[in-house]
C-alpha cells in the first residue's frame, strides 16, 4: 500500500441541471442508491467559490457495493461544459464487476458511449468502456480482472464499486505532478507518453498521436491520472456542469498551505480533504 497521505477516495461532486433526470440513469447503469440528501451549506459553497450554490439541492449516491460514489448538486442555471475541452477534472474511473455485461444490458439514454468495452493496452487484466453524461461528466467504467503491477487496483464482483481514479486535464504535467506529489508525500509519479483514444477523437488527432500522462498511486487501491492536454482551455471560474470537486480521505494533516476542507489545484480543479475515520 502507498505510504503517503491521500486515499482512498470518498466521492466526486458533480453539478447537474436536473436531479430527477440523472438519478434514475445512474441507478440503472451502476446500481446506485441515495444515501443522503439535503442542501448545500455555506462551507461547501464558499469552498467551491460558488456562493450561488448555497441552498441548492444535493444528493449523495452510493455504488452497488455500498461505497459512497457521487455527490450531485442541482443547479439549473449552470453553463454546460463540453467534455475534454477545459482544464480541471476530466473523468471519473469507477470500478465495475463486468463491463461487458453492463454494455449488453443497455446504456440509459442519459449516457452516450464514447468508447466501447475493450482490454487496455496496459494489461489484459483491465477492460474498460467510456461514457459521457448529459451534464458533461465522463465516466471510465473499468473492470479489473487481476493484478496489474505496479498499480494497486480494486477487483470487485458487484455491479459497481468505488471511484478509484480521478483523471485531471492539465496544462502542465510537470506542474500538476509536483503539486500532487507534495500533497500526497508518498510514492513518486510514473510519467509516460501514450495513446488516448477519446482525446485523439476529440481533437482530431491521428492514432499515432500520444499525450504526456502521469499516474500517482494513493492509498486504498486508488490513483490520480494526470493528462497534459495543451489544446484544452484554462479552467473557467464561472459555474458549469460536470465534475467540480474530488474528495479524498487523508491519512495525516495536510501541509500548512492546504487545510481540511475544499482547496484548489493548479488547473482550477477543486479537491476536498477529509480526515480518515478508521472503522472499529
Amino acid at each position: 500500500m502507498s505510504s503517503g497521505r491521500l486515499g482512498p477516495y470518498q466521492s466526486a461532486t458533480l453539478i447537474v441541471k436536473n436531479l430527477s433526470a440523472c438519478l434514475p440513469a445512474y441507478a440503472e447503469l451502476l446500481g446506485t442508491t441515495v444515501i443522503a440528501q439535503g442542501q448545500v451549506n455555506d462551507e461547501l459553497a464558499n469552498g467551491l467559490n460558488q456562493p450561488a450554490l448555497l441552498g441548492r439541492a444535493v444528493v449523495t449516491l452510493a455504488a452497488a457495493d455500498g461505497s459512497p460514489l457521487l455527490r450531485l448538486i442541482e443547479c439549473v442555471d449552470a453553463a454546460w461544459r463540453e467534455p475534454f475541452r477545459q482544464h480541471g477534472w476530466m473523468a471519473l474511473e469507477i470500478a465495475v464487476g463486468d463491463v461487458y455485461a453492463l454494455r449488453k444490458a443497455g446504456i440509459p439514454d442519459y449516457f452516450r458511449v464514447i468508447g466501447e468495452p475493450q482490454a487496455l493496452a496496459l494489461s489484459d487484466n483491465i477492460h474498460a468502456m467510456q461514457v459521457a453524461g448529459k451534464n458533461g461528466e465522463v465516466l471510465y467504467l473499468t473492470q479489473v480482472k487481476g493484478p496489474v503491477p505496479p498499480f494497486e487496483l480494486p477487483v470487485i464482483t458487484e455491479q459497481s464499486g468505488p471511484l478509484f481514479i480521478s483523471v485531471l486535464c492539465a496544462g502542465s504535467r510537470a506542474r500538476s505532478v509536483e503539486f500532487y506529489q507534495q500533497l500526497h508525500q508518498g510514492k513518486h509519479a510514473l510519467c509516460f507518453d501514450t495513446y488516448v483514444g477519446v482525446l485523439n477523437r476529440t481533437y482530431d488527432k491521428p492514432d499515432s498521436h500520444q499525450y504526456p500522462l502521469a499516474t500517482l498511486q494513493f492509498n486504498g487501491d486508488s490513483l490520480i491520472e494526470i493528462d497534459e492536454v495543451a489544446e484544452a482551455k484554462p479552467a473557467n471560474a464561472s459555474l458549469s456542469t460536470g465534475i467540480i470537486c474530488i474528495s479524498w480521505h487523508v491519512q495525516t494533516l495536510p501541509a500548512d498551505s492546504l487545510l481540511w476542507g475544499v482547496s484548489q489545484g493548479p488547473d482550477g480543479e477543486y479537491l476536498e480533504l477529509l480526515p480518515l475515520v478508521e472503522s472499529a
